[in-house]
This record gives structure tokens, sequence and C-alpha cells, in this order.
């Protein structure tokens, strides 16, 4: 039995014949850690699920690879690509815009016109759109949600200057990995989420305000519930929530970089 999915951009095929090497069944912890403690609040509930194994290294090089078909995945916010190498290699991959079934993709060393290729980012285009980017490591952690896109603005030597998805822009050594194109399922964010059922089958439990709640179960409890807490707004456990820096010094140094090729190049903006 299966179920067609018709979004705006793939025919997604939910419910079928999965090929099960590439499943891992997750264990759900409703927020808890391995000693058992509540750590994360509004956690719990959902379905079952099965974790996809996506290839984020692109460790096969110059071998083709055919779309087989486009499929749902329950753990992210947009849609898969199931490929198939030619020498045998099956894998999961993240599915950009502007590729459709029977399509071959290939990881080269040159630059492609087409999404879903791999390549390093001296050998990109200015003003490119890309995702899946590594960062000194072996998978690509950066731009991987629905809709996002890292753009090329600057090429510098072995650097090249990238503006990522927050508008912070960053310095990068050219011989990175970068996969082209937008990510799919732009529009994610139009969804409403309009009951409480919605989330709960997504796995997320309805949350109480902390000034509801009572002294012992709360830094904010006590008093009539509508009343302020008298002090910064912290977590259950004392943790200070507003303030803190949420951001790496990285941007710090990739600007210094920028002043250091600034003046032995004498380039501008």
């Amino acid at each position: 039995m299966f179920f067609l999915y018709k979004s705006s951009e793939f025919l997604i095929i939910k419910r079928v014949k999965y090929f099960k090497a590439l499943l891992i069944p997750l264990i759900k912890l409703s927020g808890r850690s391995n000693c058992g403690r509540l750590i994360f609040l509004g956690r719990g509930g959902g379905f079952k699920k099965y974790y996809r194994l996506i290839d984020f290294k692109r460790l096969i090089w110059y071998i083709p690879c055919r779309i087989i078909k486009f499929e749902y995945d329950p753990n992210r916010n947009l849609f898969l690509m199931f490929l198939v190498y030619l020498n045998g290699v099956i894998v999961y991959s993240l599915a950009p815009l502007l590729v459709k079934v029977n399509m071959y993709l290939s990881n080269n060393n040159f630059f492609s016109i087409k999404n879903g290729t791999a390549f390093l980012l001296a050998n990109c285009l200015v003003g490119s759109f890309i995702h899946c980017v590594k960062i000194n490591s072996l998978i690509c952690k950066y731009a991987r949600s629905a809709g996002v896109f890292i753009q090329i603005i600057r090429k510098l030597g072995n650097y090249v200057l990238l503006r990522l998805a927050s508008k912070e822009e960053l310095f990068l050594f050219n011989k990175n990995l970068c996969i082209l194109g937008r990510l799919s399922n732009v529009n994610v964010k139009l969804i409403k989420q309009s009951n409480a059922g919605y989330n709960r089958r997504l796995g997320f439990k309805s949350k109480v305000r902390g000034v509801a709640k009572n002294p012992i179960d709360h830094p904010h409890g006590g008093g009539s519930g509508r009343t302020t807490a008298g002090q910064p707004s912290v977590t259950p456990w004392g943790v200070y929530t507003k303030g803190v820096r949420s951001t790496t010094r990285y941007l710090r140094f990739s600007l210094i970089k920028w002043g250091f090729f600034k003046r032995r190049t004498g380039l501008s903006w």
C-alpha cells in the first residue's frame, strides 16, 4: 500500500517498501538524558520513526548517479532523493530545487549547471546558490534545512567569502565541498500548526508557563500566575534565557581575515 503526496515541487511517495539497509530505528527519549533526567521540556509522543542514512560526505566522485524517486523524511522539513550510482551504491541525499526523476547527477571537480552536483568552492561561480557546505569536517554541516541556501560573494586568493542564510558572512578555504542549488520545500514556513494534535503527532507536547507553576517547580512560580517573576527570565534550572551569546566568535575572525586581504590586495567592497 502506498500514498502519493503531491507537493508544489515533487511527487512524494509515502508508505512504500523502503530500502531497509538505509533505515535505522529511532529510540524515543522523550527529552531525557542517558541518566533518565528531564533535560528538554515539551517532548514526547508521536509516531514510530526510522532515521534515513543520508550521504553528507559525498565520497564517490566522477561516477554518475540516477534519481530514482523522491521520498518524505519524518526527521526533517524537506524531501530526500533516492540515488543509485552506476557502480551499484544506493544512498539518500537532500533534494534541491529544479531536479526531476531519472535525472543524472555526479560529484565532479569542475563547475556544472545542474542542481545537486557536488564540487569544490574554488570551482563555483561568484553569485551561485549552494547548500551542504563542508567546514573543517568530514560531513556537510551548513545549509541543510528547507529552502535554505548560501550565496558566494567574492573570491580572494585561496579563500571564498560566503553569505549564510542568517546574513552572516565568513571566509572559507576554497577546497571545501559544496552542492549547487537551493534546497526544496521552500513553502514549509507557510504551514500553519492548526491545533495541538498537529504538534503531538510530531513529538512535541504543550508547555506550561513558568509563572503558572509552583515555586518548587520553577523559579518564576508562585503568586497569582499573571504577575512577573521579579527576576530575569531563567530556565527551570536557573540558567539565563535572554541576553546570552548564542553564536561563536568565528565571524570576528573572518572579518579579521577580510581586513588582512584588504590591506594586502587593496580591494574594497
